[in-house]
């Protein structure tokens, strides 16, 4: 799935269970985060994180968890099984049971035996639902939960006995009612790895499509017409559930279901390729409420990097001010791969990340040690 539904239908479904305004953007904030969080990066700091984490070693250097997929290192098995795999198409049980010949599964709410991304809602629902970092945790469990359902039938490693297919057809629908033929074409044979080939067609709400894909046997074979609408509204049906669930109040009845899918179709209907505040706008004029509450849209990367570290301006050198910081950890997180051509630069704002932190004039804050944490026990839990 995209920012259309890690963020703007997760918004919508958190206030539909119940949630604020404010807390269900919290969640739907980091749910989307998960796709944009680059930083793989290994520094020291000057004093120890507030609280007991993997993430820190013994020489006073935390390691931060990248959980966004970078294009290029996609084709290595360590950001496979460190990316790809744990946040992105995660299988059934742990690796180590389910084998690298695992097919993503939409995962069902009430199957908590045979769904590893259930029980660790349940866990982090029925134990720690009291903890600060409980809605950054849970966000980032939505977004594994929804690509199950986007992803499903895919596999994270390079498989092409699994992977391999090719889009033959795609529509995507508007909210005038016109629709338009959209072509993937140049995506088949592309990598094998997660649905590469078949482009973004997987993950675009507002989409209709049909592929063939290899079954197993080496032969490609015409799969049923998939409408995206219709597969991601079932997701948001099991979203709503695990919320009302967070809340500790009662189930969604059926007539909030029909309510809900009414409202994201509307939403839904927005073509891919528009910019965020295109996405607002879009939600804003024909999502503005729902069951009474009023809901705004305002989705920046950019805010929750800056949440990740502490500026103490009277300590930073007198060549640098506090923006040009500000965009320097910006610049670390957002490494994604239209950046790769520029290593020795991020090489560079890496060490001066380094020196910034040993003068305690930058500091990881609790938001920083919640998210990298969060990310490295569901990334140990996967490839255990």
């Amino acid at each position: 799935m995209d920012i259309n539904f890690h963020y703007f239908a997760v918004k919508v479904t958190a206030v539909m269970a119940g949630y604020s305004d404010q807390d269900a953007d919290g969640i739907a904030a980091y749910s989307q985060y998960v796709d944009d969080y680059f930083d793989n990066n290994t520094f020291r700091v000057s004093t120890p994180p507030p609280f007991d984490t993997p993430i820190y070693s013994e020489n006073s250097k935390v390691s931060s968890v990248e959980t966004g997929i970078e294009v290029l290192k996609s084709l290595t098995k360590k950001h496979q099984t460190s990316v790809i795999i744990p946040f992105h198409f995660i299988p059934p049980q742990a690796l180590s049971i389910a084998g690298d010949g695992y097919r993503t599964t939409p995962a069902q709410w009430q199957d908590f035996d045979h769904q590893l991304i259930v029980q660790m809602l349940h866990t982090l629902i029925d134990h720690h639902s009291t903890h600060p970092s409980f809605r950054v945790f849970l966000g980032m469990l939505l977004h594994i939960f929804a690509d199950t359902y986007a992803h499903q039938s895919f596999n994270g490693f390079h498989k092409k006995n699994i992977n391999d297919g090719r889009v033959t057809r795609a529509t995507e629908a508007h909210l005038d009612g016109s629709s338009c033929e959209k072509s993937y074409g140049i995506y088949a044979g592309l990598s094998a790895i997660g649905h590469a080939d078949l482009g973004t067609a997987p993950d675009e709400t507002a989409l209709t499509y049909t592929c063939m894909r290899d079954t197993g046997s080496g032969q490609m074979v015409t799969q049923p017409e998939r409408t995206n609408a219709d597969v991601f509204l079932d997701c948001a049906y099991g979203i709503l559930r695990i919320l009302r669930e967070a809340r500790h109040v009662s189930a969604p009845e059926e007539q909030e279901f029909r309510m809900l899918e009414q409202e994201l179709r509307k939403g839904f209907l927005i073509p891919c390729t528009s910019s965020i505040s295109q996405l607002c706008t879009h939600w804003r004029e024909n999502v503005p409420e729902i069951n009474g509450t009023a809901i705004t849209y305002n989705y920046d990367a950019r805010v929750i990097h800056d949440r990740f570290f502490s500026i103490q301006e009277e300590k930073l050198p007198q060549n640098m001010t506090v923006a040009q910081t500000s965009d320097l950890l910006c610049k670390i997180a957002e490494q994604a791969e239209e950046q790769e051509a520029e290593t020795q630069k991020l090489a560079s704002a890496h060490n001066e990340l380094e020196y910034l932190t040993a003068l305690g004039a930058v500091n990881p804050t609790s938001h920083y040690y919640y998210y990298n944490t969060c990310a490295y026990r569901i990334r140990e839990l996967v490839n255990r």
